[in-house]
């Protein structure tokens, strides 16, 4: 009964939809326009946990005589225009136009004070028309370079800010909750006092986290020193990279030229103009990564280390490289997830610690204070940045012969804290008691011929 009584309120609230021919076939249209209103409201209820109680009032729909060259479709409350090229056709891009202009026209229905909010408005309208997948299937572009997209055309409804916004809405997995709190405030009637902004939208603004580390044994996976929520998930930013090397076929790294003007090509001075697959680890390159998938032959996902760190708690599966090499904050794992991988690593493959190992010298982490303590530690660092490109986490991971450190700092680079890494290690060294040990000999056989080890705790002389 409850359900037959929403679905008839539904039906009260849907428009007369009104064609004067100049689009056809009219009956189809009408058809269309119908239930593509029905799918919005039913989100809009969904989200908003009510229908408006008045009822929308006609809408019309005509062929578009003045629309600039770059839309295919506009409008305004109760009149839509589209683009038509073939009479008697209504393509798919005639149909997402549609949809994507009866968005507007529901919310200014249902929303009248967000009616001023162009970047709710356009949220929603790209949210709902399914034209986000088509926006993400082109070049990957960076949040904080789609937030500049975004701000530079206030009314986004360019095809280049619209691709910006879908890069921004990128950053939710479903339905985007910025967007659900908002329809929230419009069925609650509230004032529409602050409008959308970027951050809301994108909801990577720095989340109320604190400092955390945490100290592994190598040997033992006993942790030896946790200070924090070492537990909680968090975006990885470029921490996790060496798993996609690691995943990557023997012989299957390229190299690959680097692009001059490419913002995810700019990865330190001196990059040279061919890119091999350790630079780009070092330099903890994103473009390298970026185009490795591009050409073909990057490994999907994590490859065979998918499973490994879903294990520790990787909070989903990687839609494609900028999920993996955490350009994306769409996906989370814990410092204490992080180091237990890095600690399998160094057990499967030595040859990619290795790499890591001269971060401090020509990496990431090289001419600091810190890099001297660092030198022959296999370390890499990672950054979540925000729409503003200011740094929301910062992460270093670092393995050396006993230990696995993982560090995450709130609204810091990594490189402004590598000394606290060197200093966790020393800390976690002096408490475990893993300073060298120093034997005394006193020569009652040769010194060639003294042989000591201690299997499964990971020293031999």
């Amino acid at each position: 009964m409850m359900w037959a009584a929403t679905v008839a309120a539904l039906l009260a609230a849907t428009p007369s939809f009104v064609t004067w021919g100049d689009v056809t076939p009219e009956a189809e249209l009408r058809r269309e326009a119908e239930s593509a209103w029905s799918a919005l409201e039913a989100r809009y209820v969904a989200e908003a946990g009510g229908a408006p109680a008045k009822a929308p009032g006609n809408i019309l729909l005509r062929r578009g005589v003045a629309l600039p060259p770059e839309r295919n479709a506009q409008g305004r409350p109760g009149y839509v225009e589209l683009r038509q090229n073939t009479p008697g056709v209504l393509d798919e891009r005639l149909r997402v136009a549609l949809r994507h202009e009866l968005a507007h026209q529901l919310l200014w229905w249902a929303c009248p004070q967000a009616s001023e909010d162009r970047l709710f408005h356009e949220a929603f309208s790209v949210a709902v028309s399914g034209e986000l997948a088509a926006w993400k299937e082109a070049p990957y572009q960076s949040l904080s370079r789609a937030a500049v997209e975004v701000a530079s055309a206030p009314a986004v409804d360019t095809p280049r800010a619209r691709r910006a916004l879908a890069r921004i809405l990128g950053e939710s997995v479903g339905f985007p909750q910025a967007l659900s709190r908002r329809l929230r405030q419009c069925q609650d009637g509230a004032r529409w006092v602050v409008p959308m902004s970027i951050d809301e939208l994108a909801e990577v603004e720095v989340r109320a986290a604190g400092p955390a580390t945490v100290v592994l044994s190598r040997h033992s996976g006993e942790v030896l020193l946790s200070e924090g929520d070492v537990r909680r998930a968090l975006p990885y930013g470029s921490v996790l990279k060496p798993f996609v090397y690691a995943a990557g076929a023997p012989g299957a790294h390229p190299v690959l030229p680097a692009r001059a003007g490419v913002q995810e090509w700019a990865c330190g001075p001196g990059l040279p103009s061919k890119v091999d697959a350790r630079t780009g680890l070092l330099r903890s390159c994103n473009g390298y990564f970026l185009d490795w998938e591009a050409k073909g032959g990057a490994p999907k996902g994590f490859g065979a280390w998918e499973g490994v760190l879903e294990a520790v708690g990787l909070t989903g599966k990687p839609a494609d490289m900028a999920d993996v090499i955490g350009l994306r904050s769409r996906l989370a794992l814990s410092p204490w997830g992080v180091a237990q991988a890095y600690r399998l690593l160094g057990e499967a493959r030595p040859d990619v610690l290795a790499v890591m190992a001269d971060n401090a010298a020509r990496g990431t982490l090289a001419e600091l204070p810190a890099s001297k303590a660092l030198a022959g530690v296999s370390t890499k660092t990672g950054t979540v940045r925000d729409a503003a490109s200011r740094p929301q986490f910062g992460w270093i991971a670092a393995v050396d012969a006993d230990l696995v450190v993982v560090a995450v700092r709130p609204g810091k680079m990594p490189r402004h804290f590598a000394s606290e890494v060197a200093s966790a290690m020393a800390r976690a060294r002096q408490q475990a008691g893993l300073e060298a040990a120093r034997v005394q000999v006193l020569g009652l056989v040769p010194v060639n011929d003294v042989e000591a080890q201690c299997p499964g705790v990971g020293f031999s002389v």
